[in-house]
Parts: structure tokens; sequence; C-alpha cells
């Protein structure tokens, strides 16, 4: 067995072909103590995650199931010892925000008094002691207005507070390194109720490792090519757009050191603006103008009658009689059109 050669690691580009891709990977503490890392996979950067290794599968995301046998708090921490009898325990950490220290700040307040020269720290400690509301005896009110906390101003809860030593849970989190020892950061952990629980999870487990972690995990050089062209065709798009953000990015900061310039640009465009409409109007205007004064030409009895203004009822009689002599004019220089209408169109008269 020490003898088997080594499975190939494959490159960052083909994990999401790997059956422990993204899935919580139910194991052993005893198995997670024994993953490898491997030069090249850590997460020195932010959107680049670490692996550890089973072989060559990559696993980032675990789930053990074992009995809380120890409880510790730290500023801002929250440790949870798991013991699931593989011979191994490992930390389960929970962060949270830690509430403010009042005594600290009160401290911190009267210090700074102190050393302003108007009032010594006692002085402050003490003006600070009267401040505070006294204490109501005998059922009576507060000789001062002080305000009571409210709910909102209550201490934050700490997180799983209802999880303690003896309580057997299924934990859910990512895989960090802390001092050279595995840990487990939770996403989610859940108490359970019983021991039909465990035993479901504990056949869980033996299967994952039957099915997934016991068999090997070969690709073809197909498929790693294809990877890699699909990484390079992922990174030139991403370069693109980081491109392309910082063209943005750099045009907005121009205009915003030199904004005079856009007002400038505003003004400029508005008043082509208007100039443009107003030489539009004298064009619209002017070629009204030129196709009045031909249609008055090549019409002089309708011009004349539109230089007097109204006509009456015998002016308008008369001027139908003289548009109906000048039509007759017209047609006895051209007798054909005369004959033609006579005729029907045969050309006879």
């Amino acid at each position: 067995m020490s003898g088997a050669p080594r499975p190939a690691l494959y490159p960052r580009c083909c994990f999401h072909l790997s059956p422990t891709f993204n899935v919580w990977c139910l194991l052993r503490a005893a198995d997670i103590q024994s993953l490898d890392q491997h030069a090249g996979f850590e997460g020195t950067i932010v959107w680049i995650h670490d692996f550890y290794f089973h072989r060559n599968l990559p696993i980032r995301w675990v789930r053990i199931v074992g009995v809380v046998v120890a409880v510790d708090e730290f500023s801002g921490r929250r440790v949870f010892m798991i013991d699931d009898s593989s011979g191994v325990c490992i930390e389960s950490v929970t962060a949270y925000t830690p509430p403010p220290n009042p005594d600290k700040a009160v401290e911190a307040s009267t210090n700074i008094v102190g050393a302003s020269g108007g009032q010594s720290s006692t002085d402050g400690a003490k003006q600070q002691q009267q401040q505070q509301p006294q204490l109501a005896t005998y059922g009576q009110p507060a000789t001062n207005d002080a305000k009571q906390p409210s709910a909102q101003q209550q201490p934050p809860q700490l997180p799983y507070e209802e999880i303690d030593v003896g309580a057997v849970v299924d934990v859910k989190g990512k895989l960090t390194t802390f001092r050279g020892e595995m840990q487990i950061t939770i996403e989610k952990m859940a108490h359970l109720k019983g021991t039909a629980q465990e035993v479901t999870l504990w056949e869980k487990r033996a299967k994952f490792r039957r099915e997934v972690l016991d068999q090997p995990w070969i690709l073809t050089d197909r498929e790693v090519r294809r990877c890699r062209k699909e990484a390079e065709r992922s990174a030139t798009d991403f370069e693109r757009n980081k491109k392309r953000i910082k063209e943005a990015v750099a045009r907005a900061a121009s205009h915003a050191d030199k904004p005079w310039k856009a007002g400038k640009e505003l003004e400029r465009s508005e008043a082509e603006r208007s100039e443009t409409d107003a030489e539009r109007k004298k064009k619209r205007v002017e070629e009204a103008a030129h196709r009045a004064a031909a249609s008055r030409a090549g019409k002089p009895w309708k011009a004349t009658t539109k230089a007097e203004g109204p006509e009456t009822n015998a002016e308008r009689k008369m001027r139908r009689i003289k548009e109906a002599a000048a039509r007759a004019a017209l047609h006895v220089n051209k007798p054909w059109k005369t004959s033609s209408k006579r005729s029907g169109g045969d050309g006879e008269y």
C-alpha cells in the first residue's frame, strides 16, 4: 500500500469536476486532521480559497457529528471542542461581536477629563457617580429621571448559547488552520435530539467514504485541456471588464476634478442647439415665402385677390368669370383640347 503511486493533482480549474467540490463532506475528525495541503493551493488572495486534499480530491467544506466536550469563550470567538470517537478532537469556532465594556468607557472618559486640566480623574469619577440614577428603595421611584435601558440596548446573545457540554451536534463549516492545527469555522450547527439521528449520520458518513473517498478520481487529457481553455477565457473576460471599470473610474475622476469643463460642454451644447433651432425656423420661413411667391407668379388672378383683402359676393362672381375667361383663352390657344373634350375624346368635332 505504501508503494502505490500518488494520484496526480489536477489544476484548480478542474476542481469543479470533483465529487467533493462545493459539497458537505461528511468526515471524521481523524480524517480531517490527516488531510494534506499542497503548495499553490493556499488562499493567498481574497477570492481564492484554501483547499485541502484527500489523495487528489479537493475538500473545503466539511461536516462532522460528535459530542461537545468543552466550550471556551474568547474575545469575539466561541470555541466548541467536538469528539466523534475517532481518537482525535477538533475545534469548531464561531465569531460574534462582543458587547462594549461600560467600565472601560467610564475609565477612559474620566482619564481624558483629568488630563485636560479642568478636572481630576477622581473628581470625574465622583461626578459620574452622582450622575448615575439612585436605586429605588421600598418601592419608591428613583430620585432622578435617568432613562432605563431598553431592550435594544441589552448585550447581544452568544451564538449557539443553548448548546453546552454533553450535547450531540451536527456541525457544518469551512476548513481553516490556526497555529498549525485544523479548525472548522462554523456555518451551521444543529443539536441532535436523539440517537437515531446520530446513527443515520454515521451511515451517511460510511457511504460517503465508500462511494467517494475510496474511489479514484481520474480525468482525461481532453477534459483537462477543456478546463484550461475555459479558465483562460474567463480570465480574459475578467481582465477586459477590469480594464473597462478602470477607464470608467478614470473618466469619472477627470470630470470630478474639472467640473467647469463639464459645465462648459453643457453650455456649448445648449447654445449650439438653440442656434440650430433658430436657423431651422428661419429656413422654414424663407421656404414658405418662396413657395408663396412662386404660386402667386403662376396664378396672377389669385395674387391680386389675396393682396386686396376680403372680397364681396359681386367681386367673387366677377373673379370667377375672369378665371373662366382666362381658362377659355388658354383653350383657344390649344384647340385640340377643346375638340377632344367636346367629342368625348375621339378627336372629332
